[in-house]
């Protein structure tokens, strides 16, 4: 969408197809219900290339929990997501824009990106206190019933959203035109559009209701992103994302990804209310529909299995909070599945959490000292764990981009999911 010939470049450039391949099984591919979707490319933005599939760590107040970017940039992080919504609460989009852009305030050389909002609308809406992870809701509370004590802080309509500060409860009011000037401020080289996020306790009717909002302030994101980026033609050009809801269902999917493909987005995420075992089917309902030149961004996943499942079917990048998350509760990632630091058996445990890893982490520390650590609450031990699973989960698509390029990407994933969730059996 860049206006000028002036603007720094932002392209994607699509280089194999799984699809392509001439040993792509024919069972594997009925099994997957539909064509592999599964490629890989390089971002191009004004800081840098991000090499796709990808995993973006999340630094959602422009800091990475107990991690340094520094650290994020050895264990070969590509580009890093923060959070529209936090940085506008503190220390303010302006203040940022004075700064010289995201990643110089945060001492990040490389690519950025900045979700526009959309999770806090729901998260601090009807949503408050409801399941809105990947699981199945057995009996959803439907759409105005609050989750038992949680108390709305925030309220959309077709304008916008009224929502109050978690930080000191005032009252601030976020438009798609107001989300468009806190993320140009901010300076990331790839935003998102606003939109309304749902969860599965949603009824078809509201979902359909939310879609069409999101559709409209779809158009309005393009209208103020254009304006905005011939104001701002002395900074470097920032790419807009469109963003796709829709829920479960598959004629929804399908039409926000035939409508936001006609506004001239740069690329799309895939988001709203996803359930695992229909994650592979909506991501390739959305992959099939939007331009195949275009990039395309899964929020929210980090699970081997899910993130598997997201590349077979055509996602280039994705984010996650969890492999922080869960370091700073001691549990780490393996080959062989995710454990807990503090269990005693670690105790005497001179080994590093994974013999096979290359991480900081790894190369440096026993499970007995990080065991240790973590016992202790000594704050380093949030760091040490967060860095070998940000580690993990970069190599583990930095494997499977590899993989695909040499054209052994289902030996290399069956491998993979098989040795880390116990099911693996070697071909003889």
């Amino acid at each position: 969408m860049p206006t000028s010939d002036s603007a720094p470049p932002f392209s994607f450039e699509l280089h194999t197809r799984l699809r392509d391949s001439p040993s792509l099984p024919e069972e594997r591919v009925r099994e997957n219900g539909g064509q592999f979707q599964a490629r890989t490319g390089t971002i191009t933005t004004p800081h840098g290339e991000i090499r796709t599939p990808a995993f973006i760590p999340v630094a959602t107040q422009a800091a990475m929990k107990a991690v340094l970017p520094e650290s994020m940039a050895a264990e070969g992080a590509q580009a890093m997501l923060a959070n529209a919504y936090h940085l506008f609460l503190q220390p303010g989009d302006d203040v940022l824009d004075e700064a010289g852009g995201l990643g110089t305030f945060m001492n990040w050389p490389g690519p950025t990106f900045t979700d526009s909002g959309g999770f806090q609308v729901m998260s601090l809406g009807s949503g408050l206190g409801k399941v809105i992870d990947m699981s199945t809701v057995a009996n959803p509370l439907g759409d105005t019933q609050m989750a038992p004590g949680q108390k709305r802080m925030a309220r959309v309509d077709d304008d916008g959203v009224w929502f109050r500060s978690y930080l000191n409860g005032d009252l601030h009011r976020f438009t798609p035109e107001v989300s468009m000037r806190v993320q140009h401020n901010i300076g990331a080289d790839i935003m998102f559009a606003f939109d309304e996020l749902t969860t599965l306790h949603n009824t078809r009717e509201y979902q359909e209701i939310a879609l069409e909002r999101t559709r409209k302030w779809a158009l309005r994101c393009v209208a103020e992103h254009r304006r905005l980026t011939e104001q701002r033609a002395h900074k470097p050009y920032q790419a807009l994302f469109g963003v796709i809801q829709g829920a479960q269902y598959e004629d929804l999917r399908r039409q926000a990804c035939r409508d936001l493909s006609e506004m001239g987005f740069d690329g799309f995420g895939i988001g709203g209310a996803l359930e695992k075992s229909q994650l592979g089917t909506i991501v390739r309902w959305c992959t099939e529909e939007l331009p195949e030149n275009t990039p395309k961004h899964l929020l929210g996943i980090s699970e081997p299995d899910d993130i598997f499942t997201a590349i077979d079917n055509g996602v280039d990048t994705f984010d996650c909070v969890s492999p922080t998350r869960v370091a700073r509760s001691s549990a780490v990632y393996s080959p062989t599945g995710r454990f807990n630091l503090t269990n005693i058996r670690f105790k005497r445990d001179f080994t590093p959490i994974s013999d096979t890893c290359p991480c900081y982490t790894c190369t440096h520390y026993t499970r007995a000292y990080l065991r240790h650590l973590f016992k202790s609450k000594e704050r380093n031990a949030a760091t040490l764990a967060s860095i070998h699973n940000e580690r993990f989960v970069l190599d583990l698509v930095a494997g499977a981009r590899a993989a695909m390029e040499a054209g052994d990407y289902f030996e290399y994933r069956d491998e993979f999911l098989g040795t880390y969730y116990g099911t693996f059996q070697p071909s003889v």
